[in-house]
């Protein structure tokens, strides 16, 4: 049986936590809103990017055209997913 100390615990623990976001068009044309659970702003852009990157073909989104909402904290997710 493997033992963790409690600094192994905590360092799992913290990078469960997860947050959910709204993320929007920061410039441009308005397309909507998107709900993503993501551990980070940064991950939350660039899940929505991901997303609609792989159904556009003629235009290509990068994270940084985007705009995300304060975090509300949703621990009972274990994995980043767009929602809506």
């Amino acid at each position: 049986m493997e033992r963790y100390g409690k600094t192994n615990c905590y360092k799992k623990e913290r990078e469960r936590i997860m947050y959910i976001y709204e993320v929007t068009r920061s410039k441009g044309l308005y397309f909507g809103r998107h709900i993503v659970i993501a551990k980070n702003e940064e991950n939350a852009k660039k899940l929505v990017a991901d997303m609609l990157n792989v159904f556009q073909t003629a235009i290509f989104y990068r994270p940084t055209d985007f705009e995300v909402s304060d975090p509300i904290d949703p621990n009972n997710y274990r994995e980043e997913t767009v929602i809506y």
